[in-house]
């Protein structure tokens, strides 16, 4: 091990065992929040603004992604060590992502498959002193599948139809991210706990000019008005069912994923 590469490393554990007891050393990169897409489809990179929380409608959704803001701290570590660039221990603060590792716990019973741990490929630069918001997919659609297909989920009736049942798990996801500096030295990021609940129908509406009330029962979605032109589709169809992205039940048919998540366009009995 060369004496530039020995003193990476141990510098990344330090910092490891710094952010872990809780201290003001900075890390040599870090998660700072997941970020939320905008109404215009894009990713919101103000630090200022984050996301608590996740939501995926399986109804809706087939995967879960989220948007992690990381940012290269790599500036700070030198300053804080009192490092000098000649020094030559350092030899660039570019940062080169290289996997997001993530650790998946329940808060609710769940009966289904599902991966104790992903490791999860990652390519992309981060540069000294700059923050990147990085898409990974937290569910994805094996998860999903797993969940939709749970006995929490789905229901046999009396007359041996099956159906969805509305209800809620959440899950936490805990996130951190493994990178590499132009000489290969290895770092990691803190992690971060995310929650996210996973629903069945909830990111449907059913606005009361839905009903038609000579369709013999109500509530219902019935009210098919070609002429109406005043409801617009969502404008970011690939989150759809994800975190604040709704879907009207007039339109539901067109996003569900499945024969059986076409059943949840209709709203419940007593809603």
């Amino acid at each position: 091990m060369t004496t530039h590469t020995a003193v990476l490393r141990s510098l990344a554990l330090g910092l490891a065992l710094a952010a872990g007891a809780c201290t003001a050393e900075p890390t040599s990169f870090s998660i700072l929040q997941m970020q939320p897409v905008s109404q215009d489809c894009e990713i919101v990179l103000d630090p200022a603004v984050g996301l608590a929380r996740g939501t995926v409608d399986i109804a809706l959704a087939s995967s879960y992604v989220a948007f992690p803001l990381v940012r290269n701290n790599m500036g700070d570590i030198v300053a804080a060590n009192g490092f000098q660039e000649r020094d030559g221990r350092i030899q660039s603060h570019n940062l080169q992502l290289r996997e997001a590792v993530v650790d998946y716990t329940t808060l609710d019973p769940i009966n289904a498959e599902l991966p104790q741990r992903r490791v999860i490929p990652l390519s992309g630069t981060i540069q000294f002193g700059s923050d990147l918001a990085v898409g990974i997919e937290l569910l994805d659609a094996g998860m999903i599948q797993a969940i939709r297909q749970s006995p929490e989920f789905l229901v046999i009736d009396s007359q041996q139809q099956v159906r969805p049942i509305r209800t809620a798990v959440t899950m936490v996801a805990k996130v951190k991210f493994v990178g590499n500096l132009p000489d290969g030295s290895e770092l990691e990021s803190n992690e971060l706990r995310f929650p996210i609940q996973v629903c069945n129908g909830c990111r449907i509406t059913y606005p009361p000019e839905a009903i038609d009330d000579a369709a013999g029962r109500t509530p219902n979605c019935l009210a098919l008005d070609l002429t109406d032109d005043t409801r617009e589709p969502p404008t970011c169809p690939e989150f759809v069912g994800m975190n604040s992205s709704f879907v009207d039940c007039r339109d539901c048919q067109g996003f569900a994923v499945d024969s059986l998540a076409r059943q949840l366009c209709q709203p419940p009995a007593g809603l």
